[in-house]
């Protein structure tokens, strides 16, 4: 009953911290540090990113208007801010790419692509390829992921239904030891 109570007051606690401006940067800040996930919900990101913002640069929207747009969809606060930021820069004649590098959220990857993009003027060109690569990059993480995941989950289920056997099994031992 403590436990079930201590859970919900966790999940409450939670969801009121995670729903302040502080809380959302705080929380997302660890889960991009998160091992295993962090990495992957990094990559997500820039694919995210970088498919949004491609698309959008490639239907003629004004780049101000498209990192507008880009850090309303992110997804994650730091890396709307990181993308608010670069705006910021933008709007003050830099580059887009120094912008995110300054911010250090984005892969150096998916960065030094973008600069490659902007320097020759095939800015949304690029923006598709970095998002093709992370989405590729997402896809075989996952896979990775769930190959180390299903041994466990087996373990997990079978330790649940051997605790279960002994639950039930143990009663019936101690009543035939009992009439012997």
């Amino acid at each position: 009953m403590f436990l079930v109570a201590a859970i919900i007051i966790a999940v409450f606690a939670y969801n009121r911290f995670y729903s302040t401006s502080v809380g959302r940067v705080t929380m997302d800040r660890v889960y991009l540090k998160v091992p295993l996930f962090g990495d992957l919900i990094q990559k997500t990101a820039t694919a995210r990113f970088c498919r949004t913002f491609g698309a959008l640069s490639r239907s003629g929207v004004p780049i101000l208007t498209a990192l507008e747009i880009v850090r309303d969809t992110a997804g994650n606060q730091v890396i709307a801010n990181a993308v608010d930021e670069a705006r910021k820069e933008v709007q003050t004649g830099g580059m887009i790419s120094l912008a995110l590098q300054k911010e250090q959220v984005f892969p150096v990857m998916a960065i030094q692509m973008i600069s490659i993009g902007e320097e020759t003027g095939e800015i949304d060109t690029m923006l598709m390829k970095v998002a093709d690569f992370y989405e590729d990059e997402v896809e075989q993480a996952v896979k990775a992921l769930t190959s180390i995941l299903e041994p466990l989950m087996i373990v997990v289920l079978g330790g649940m239904v051997g605790s279960i056997l002994v639950a039930m099994y143990l009663p019936i031992f101690s009543i035939m030891d009992a009439i012997k």
